[in-house]
């Protein structure tokens, strides 16, 4: 059987790949933050969850929305997109850092967790769309 080389458009792949690595992040630090702090830390780690996959989804979408333009400005929307996540991220923090009900360290290990996750499956839902990174691949 040989492999397939017909590309498809990259966004649904990446779609999917932060769903599903944000699910099994999910799923992961919940897991843990139960066993180890109870309810309270299991509240901390779905905010930090739900914060994070929401972001990536909004700048997932940015990034979409300039990709098909001309010239620099993908990169230039890119870098806007990036720079917003930031920005709504410290907002949010600084949102959640006012609730007496979170765990700080558990909010932060469970965000920057499915950080990773969803950065992980973002990048293989690229690469399995076979999108050429760099022009036109011979």
């Amino acid at each position: 059987m040989t492999p397939s080389t017909s590309r498809r458009h990259p966004f649904r792949g990446m779609l999917r790949g932060l769903l599903v690595g944000g699910l099994v992040a999910g799923v992961g630090v919940l897991a843990v933050a139960a066993l180890a702090q109870g309810v309270p830390g299991v509240w901390s780690a779905l905010a930090g969850w739900a914060m994070t996959v929401v972001l990536m989804l909004t700048a997932l979408v940015g990034i979409k929305l300039v990709v098909g333009l001309s010239g620099v400005l993908p990169l230039f929307g890119a870098i806007v997109a990036f720079t917003a996540t930031l920005l709504v991220m410290a907002l949010a923090w600084q949102v959640f850092d006012a609730a007496a009900w979170l765990i700080r360290p558990t909010f932060a290990l469970s965000a920057a967790i499915t950080v990773i996750a969803t950065q992980a499956g973002i990048a293989v839902g690229l690469l399995r769309s076979r999108t050429p990174l760099l022009g036109d691949a011979a």
